[in-house]
């Protein structure tokens, strides 16, 4: 039955009931019908989109003509098919997002960007006094201070003590701190130092959980990955709690659990695929 208000508009071919599936061929329109289906997961959507119907066409005709396009067999049998595809390769895609969500959560941030403490110029020096690189590092300094001190008298306050080589050579900054170092400006704990990692040269998890580098007034800014909006995507793609995903992996420092990459025995490939597609959207 036609709306009588939109008699332009042309149901779509039933065919005779009696072709089988096997062997009825789909129309372009019924084609793009499946397809639109798959996409949306709503028959009179498709039906819209497939058939071009007009905007104010009647939504009750517009779900007679799709319900009957739908139950066609041919129709039936070629959405089973596309539905099948859709499954597998939901399947392959959540394993593949899943272990990139769970490879970024486990990685190391250290790798990228970490705070260590080094060893001030007096802890390794001898009897903890001022160690030098080299002996040109300390003529060079000695040079600078006599400069500075030649055109002031002896009892200027803004001479510079003349330096010495009594703390010997061999400064590493690279060094832990010594714990029994005597300087004031240390005690044993060193100095701080941020040291950011060469990203041309990550691998693995780090190089997935960086995400750029800005440089501002203040210093460079690395931008790593929102470890804690990764948990949310995973436990959102896995149907968990977040407590259950973080509880997995602190238990479960290798990988997740097998089933985690299963889809539900319960849930037919149209509700896999809808499942999947409204998570990446």
């Amino acid at each position: 039955m036609n709306d009588p208000a939109k008699t332009p508009i042309t149901a779509a071919p039933v065919g005779d009931a009696s072709d089988s599936a096997t062997t009825q061929a789909l129309t372009p329109k019924q084609e793009a019908y499946c397809q639109a289906l798959l996409e949306t997961g709503n028959r009179a959507a498709a039906y819209r989109r497939a058939y071009d119907c007009p905007v104010n066409t009647k939504p009750a005709w517009i779900w007679q003509e799709a319900s009957r396009v739908g139950q066609l067999p041919h129709v039936r049998a070629r959405m089973a098919t596309l539905m099948e595809a859709a499954a597998s390769k939901t399947v392959a895609n959540k394993a593949q997002l899943i272990k990139f969500l769970w490879d970024r959560i486990h990685a190391d941030r250290r790798e990228v960007i970490n705070h260590v403490r080094r060893c001030c110029r007096c802890c390794h020096g001898i009897n903890h006094q001022h160690q030098w690189v080299d002996e040109m590092e300390y003529a060079t300094e000695l040079h600078a201070v006599m400069t500075h001190n030649a055109p002031l008298e002896q009892d200027d306050p803004r001479r510079k003590p003349v330096p010495t080589d009594e703390g010997g050579y061999g400064f590493d900054p690279h060094r832990e701190p010594d714990v029994t170092c005597t300087s004031p400006d240390c005690m044993g704990d060193g100095h701080g130092k941020t040291v950011i990692a060469d990203t041309t040269k990550l691998e693995g998890a780090a190089a997935l959980i960086y995400e750029g580098v800005k440089e501002t007034a203040q210093g460079i800014e690395i931008k790593l990955a929102d470890r804690n909006a990764d948990i949310q995507q995973l436990a959102k793609l896995l149907g968990w709690s977040v407590d259950k995903v973080e509880g997995t992996l602190n238990n479960s420092p290798g990988s997740l659990p097998a089933e985690a990459y299963n889809i539900p025995s319960t849930a037919t490939p149209e509700e896999a695929s809808r499942k999947y597609l409204a998570l990446v959207s």
